[in-house]
């Protein structure tokens, strides 16, 4: 029997060491636990003020220069609205003036048709056909010379405004990356 009783106050004693390990064990990863997590919510805190405090400050800077960004967006806007109505303008002026040439081409070939059915011989049917041809061709070369030139003048007009605003942008942008 005091084999039995040693054996369980031996089994009792290491239950014993057992159980106060175990529990210290506890103790020490809880602890642990407790500590990461106090440390990690001072961290996650210090990162939150730490941003918080550079967005303030580079969303107060954005911010103030955002009303400049968007005067300058309807700057830019407003360019393009006027290169559009100066081409809109400048496709009407060319059609009408396009429209008048073909109306006058068509007068002429009239006459010259009621001519040449009024011709008494061949020669004069020739020499009307001739002369219809010459001028033909010098009112075409002429009509386009116009309309090349009006074109151009169109173009200019168009990238005028848009000209204008790309200096703007080179100017106004420009200046800090040089400085």
């Amino acid at each position: 029997m005091t084999n039995t009783k040693s054996k369980t106050t031996a089994t009792i004693g290491a239950t014993k060491v057992v159980e106060d390990t175990i529990a210290a064990t506890k103790a020490t990863v809880e602890g642990a636990v407790k500590a990461g997590q106090e440390a990690a919510a001072k961290n996650v805190e210090q990162f939150m003020a730490l941003t918080q405090e550079q967005f303030e400050k580079v969303g107060g800077d954005a911010f103030k220069g955002f009303d400049d960004v968007a005067g300058f967006g309807k700057d830019n806007i407003d360019a393009f609205v006027a290169a559009g109505n100066v081409v809109t303008k400048g496709w009407q002026d060319l059609g009408q003036a396009w429209f008048t040439f073909a109306q006058g081409t068509v007068e002429n070939g009239v006459s010259v048709a009621q001519a040449m059915m009024t011709a008494k011989t061949p020669r004069d049917v020739v020499d009307l056909q001739n002369s219809y041809a010459k001028s033909a061709f010098d009112a075409f070369v002429a009509e386009s010379s116009k309309l090349s030139e009006l074109g151009l003048k169109v173009t200019n007009d168009a990238i005028a405004p848009i000209s204008a605003r790309v200096n703007a942008t080179v100017e106004k942008f420009g200046k800090p990356l040089v400085a």
